[in-house]
């Protein structure tokens, strides 16, 4: 359940960065080609990032300090940058934080997140993560637009809407302790693994 609200909680943090780079990029290049290329050097450097870091940095961050940094050091990078966002919310702040945001996603969270598996036994790991991974990511999706689109109808702007972002953060960071430690518990307990 908790992996559950750690999703959705990841989720939410997606669907503000995504809107609001959708928006910025759109006001700030007439034609579909512009956007077309910006969002193309974003992602380049984004996967690019991601690489080097999961080359480089993944595998020491949990080894050196465990899932539970592993885990949280997005949810936590993600306070600072709603903050952010909320001060400065302009194109290029987006931009530069969308990059670090999904390039830490990519290299530090979604294998912490992975790594969580190993301390479930295969059974409750088979069920459970073809839920987690489909429909409680997806419905949380939809959700989140739609909480979103009512910030923007309640008359939200980016850095308001950013604030309530830093809020779900913090849960999000709360989440990603929480189960860093949980998971770090049960291998000590069971250090052959749930396999």
């Amino acid at each position: 359940m908790v992996f559950a609200v750690f999703v959705m909680l990841y989720t939410f943090i997606s669907t503000i960065f995504y809107v609001a780079q959708v928006d910025l990029v759109r006001a700030a290049f007439d034609t579909r080609a512009d956007r077309y290329a910006a969002n193309a050097i974003v992602d380049g450097v984004v996967n690019g990032l991601a690489i080097v870091t999961q080359l480089f940095l993944t595998s020491r961050v949990a080894e050196r300090w465990g899932l539970v940094v592993l885990l949280a050091i997005m949810p936590a990078f993600m306070i600072f940058a709603f903050f952010a966002l909320s001060a400065f919310p302009v194109l290029m702040m987006i931009l530069g934080l969308q990059v670090v945001r999904r390039a830490g996603n990519y290299a530090m969270t979604r294998p912490g997140r992975e790594m969580l598996w190993t301390v479930v036994d295969r059974d409750r790991k088979y069920k459970a993560k073809s839920v987690i991974d489909g429909p409680v990511y997806r419905g949380a999706d939809l959700v989140n637009i739609w909480i979103e689109n009512g910030l923007r109808s309640a008359g939200f702007g980016l850095a308001q809407i950013a604030l309530v972002g830093a809020g779900v953060a913090a849960l999000w960071t709360g989440t990603a302790i929480y189960l860093g430690k949980t998971a770090e518990k049960r291998k000590s307990e069971n250090p052959e693994g749930a396999a």
